[in-house]
């Protein structure tokens, strides 16, 4: 499976310390508003009015870290939730990868890799093809992963087949 970015563990551990540091945070924000509160509790009248003044510039200088924090986080956790995406992708393709396997007709394999009917069943006789399978009394398919990384081992370029090349370097 190939993924991009981190393995999923290290997601897992990026992820829960992130949690922990927005915890930390909150708590720290409870913090600081609760000593203002006090603070404004124990300050109350004019000759206070500047320290007050100067807690509540503290206090939204702290709101303003905290967003721009909230806002930071946001975007990683966007990016983490995409990268998630991708993985989910990936082990989905897995299993489908894993579930019975699809079948091929002759008519599909002759498309796929632009070989003839006789073709596909010399080159199978002979061994250098996959097999195909007996489906019912007058049925038969090729199972479609086995086609198809036989097409991967055989081409060079995506279209096009060495076989072709094979067999006429052959004949003559």
């Amino acid at each position: 499976m190939t993924t991009k970015g981190r393995p999923p563990k290290a997601q897992g551990e990026t992820l829960a310390r992130l949690s922990k540091r927005i915890k930390q945070l909150e708590i720290s924000h409870q913090r600081v508003g609760n000593i203002i509160v006090g603070l404004e509790n124990e300050l109350v009248g004019d000759k206070h009015a500047e320290r007050i003044k100067s807690l509540e510039d503290l206090n939204r200088a702290t709101k303003l870290v905290i967003n721009t924090f909230d806002f930071e986080l946001d975007k990683r956790i966007t990016a983490l939730e995409e990268h998630i995406k991708y993985i989910i992708n990936d082990v989905v393709d897995m299993f489908d990868k894993l579930k019975s396997p699809r079948i091929m007709k002759i008519e599909e394999v002759e498309e796929l890799t632009t070989l003839k009917r006789l073709t596909i069943w010399r080159e199978e006789k002979q061994g250098r093809f996959p097999k195909h399978r007996q489906l019912t009394n007058k049925s038969i398919g090729w199972i479609a992963s086995e086609i198809e990384e036989w097409i991967a081992t055989h081409t060079s370029i995506p279209g096009s087949c060495n076989l072709h090349k094979e067999s006429k370097n052959e004949e003559s």
